[in-house]
């Protein structure tokens, strides 16, 4: 009967640090839950971020290449401009002597 006493005491120690640890446990998986959803809401809004700084360097890069087509254009065309004026100068400077020749 002692014995039986005994082991009775010891499973109802058993049972109260089981309890408690149990009451622990349970204690860190809220704690552990709740920085799980903190750290889920941190991700959601580093995510949006990421998102819009694609957007945004998306649209940048397709404002820089719309104004890289503008300066190649305009660059293009001012030497294309140049080239005739250069081709007309030459060109005159050609035919004066010729045209001279014809007068006389």
């Amino acid at each position: 009967m002692a014995r039986l006493n005994e082991r009775l005491i010891a499973t109802q120690n058993d049972i109260e640090r089981l309890t408690g640890e149990n009451g622990r446990l349970n204690g860190l998986r809220d704690q552990i839950a709740a920085e799980l959803q903190i750290q889920n809401t941190k991700v959601a809004e580093l995510t949006a971020i990421l998102e819009a700084e694609r957007s945004k360097t998306v649209e940048n890069l397709q404002l820089l290449k719309s104004e890289f087509k503008t300066l190649a254009n305009d660059i293009l065309e001012d030497k294309s401009k140049r080239f005739t004026q250069q081709n007309q100068t030459n060109l005159n400077q050609l035919l004066e002597p010729l045209k001279d020749k014809i007068k006389e």
